[in-house]
């Protein structure tokens, strides 16, 4: 096979391969966790928050789940205001237990419209909005919880941290179930509970294409490599039982069969971040380096000298002698996903991998069907199916 014909693919996880119903559950589980044990009244909910989140460019459950308690923590609480500050859950529990609340309904899309200037990328959505909460403009978007900042900071702190979140600890106990959550933190989970992914989640990927792709890895057709926010162990070359290391990649690539093909998860931007002393949230999409250890995992098939190689090319640094392997010179690029941030990272990855000297044709690939979601892709260039499948039929003839 000619150079011409080399063909990356980045495949996203959640809503391009796999049907992530687990987090959708957990995320709801979660909210109604803390409603019911601390005696906070159910608002109805907007079962699209999901939609409302990515397309704002939140993707992590971790951050959606306490952004969504507390926008609901500070409706109720200007309802029923607490003439002294709530420090903590407990104290929340003896505000509302005899309370009256009335019933209200509000829109998660406008809110999260709203919010939407305010997310970023470091510090994460969640640490930005208590960011928010503590600032001058704080006591617009938040004038109630503002009032107590003990219980912002509990609530939205150290979102990804499940050691010290009480709201991260409990996600992760009903996304993982009690027996991996132990096997992961090397502690008890706060109760028993099935892993809502290994119940919920499905592949969206036919098993026709699972069998092509794999197929054309192994003939050196195309490079495969999955390209995914979700939490994941370390790289396949440093895992040696580190606790606090969540598989859920690894989870979803079983339904697949995709066992051995490269993934650059979130797990792995934090052991790169840890080595190189940089924020793992500074590493994932939009972000181009993702992207760029993508690209080197798929052809080497060597994680961790990927991102060792895509640290150096990011920091625009000399790096002959990490990666024993060198990029074939002219390549097509292909990205498949369902959020444009993730689209726009792969098409920043090329123009670098171009400025050094690589010939990169770029092609992105949009998967989406919910109007919003479809809009913002279109707004990369790329065309938009309605599944993986007819994508890929789309891209390789």
């Amino acid at each position: 096979m000619t150079s011409e014909n080399i063909k990356f693919l980045l495949f996203d996880m959640d809503g391009v391969l796999v049907k992530p119903g687990g987090y959708g559950a957990g995320a709801d589980d979660t909210l109604k966790y803390f409603f019911d044990k601390y005696h906070l009244p159910v608002y109805a909910d907007d079962h699209r928050m999901r939609v409302w989140f990515e397309a704002a460019g939140v993707s992590s459950e971790w951050d959606m789940v306490p952004i969504t308690l507390a926008v609901i923590l500070d409706r109720i609480l200007g309802f029923c205001p607490s003439e002294q500050p709530l420090q903590n859950f407990d104290q929340v529990s003896h505000h509302f237990k005899n309370k009256v609340v009335p019933e209200t309904e509000f829109s998660f899309q406008s809110i999260v419209q709203t919010l939407q200037p305010h997310f970023s990328r470091q510090p994460a959505p969640a640490d930005a909005i208590l960011d928010l909460i503590q600032s001058d403009d704080g006591l617009d978007l938040f004038p109630a919880l503002k009032q107590h900042p003990d219980l912002a900071r509990l609530i939205l702190r150290h979102s990804r941290d499940e050691g010290n979140s009480a709201v991260n600890r409990i996600f992760q106990n009903y996304v993982l179930g009690d027996k991996i959550f132990k096997q992961v933190y090397g502690s008890e989970a706060e109760f028993q509970a099935e892993s809502v992914l290994l119940k919920h989640d499905r592949p969206l990927l036919s098993p026709e294409w699972q069998k092509r792709i794999l197929q054309f890895r192994q003939e050196k057709r195309a490079f495969p490599v999955v390209y995914t926010a979700r939490p994941s162990s370390t790289p396949k070359e440093k895992q040696d039982g580190q606790l606090g290391y969540s598989p859920e990649a690894e989870m979803a690539l079983s339904l697949l069969g995709f066992e051995t093909v490269p993934v650059v998860g979130y797990g792995r931007l934090v052991y790169t971040g840890s080595v190189y002393g940089v924020d793992a949230d500074s590493l994932v999409k939009p972000s181009p380096f993702q992207a760029l250890a993508a690209v080197m995992a798929a052809w080497s098939g060597r994680e961790w000298e990927a991102l060792q190689w895509a640290m150096e090319i990011y920091n625009q640094q000399p790096h002959d002698h990490v990666a024993n392997d060198t990029l074939p010179s002219k390549f097509e690029l292909h990205v498949f996903e369902d959020s444009a941030g993730g689209i726009r990272a792969v098409k920043h990855a090329a123009k670098i991998l171009r400025g050094i000297g690589y010939e990169v044709s770029f092609f992105g690939w949009g998967i989406a069907t919910v109007e919003e979601k479809v809009r913002a892709l279109q707004k990369t260039g790329a065309p938009v199916f309605k599944d993986i499948n007819q994508a890929l039929n789309a891209a390789i003839k």
